[in-house]
């Protein structure tokens, strides 16, 4: 049996069916543990990345955690979007970028990720990694 099921959902060379193209990352991950959804990093442009999610029949409220690599925008780009969807999330970012995602996202639980992190069950966060281009 499956633990993970993991979806690109955005990125600048989807092959996918039905599902749109755009500048930046994301992927959808069910843990079948939890039976819950999280989103690693949210590509660049909002309409895309609703657009691929309707492909899949999920809505942004299905999505509980979303981490975040790096605070470029075509990996956080689309944090807006999703929130605006669903309040109700934990969003785990990077330690240095944690006070500008917390005045930005205030009714989500966000978290500042500086080493190795649970974020669920069968679920960990490295943090960045990398001495020149941290990601």
């Amino acid at each position: 049996m499956l633990i993970f099921e993991i979806s690109i959902i955005y990125d600048n060379l989807c092959k996918k069916l039905r599902f749109t193209e755009g500048f930046g990352f994301s992927s959808l991950v069910l843990n079948r543990k939890t039976d819950t959804y999280l989103l690693f990093d949210t590509g660049g442009n909002g309409r895309i990345l609703l657009h691929n999610l309707k492909q899949l029949s999920i809505k942004p409220k299905q999505i509980t955690k979303i981490i975040i690599s790096h605070n470029n925008h075509d990996h956080s780009g689309v944090l807006k979007t999703i929130y605006t969807h669903n309040k109700n999330l934990e969003i785990y970012v990077p330690h240095q970028n944690k006070y500008n995602f917390v005045r930005t996202y205030s009714k989500a639980n966000v978290i500042g990720v500086s080493d190795f992190t649970k974020i669920e069950k069968n679920v960990f966060s490295s943090g960045q990694i990398g001495s020149f281009i941290k990601e």
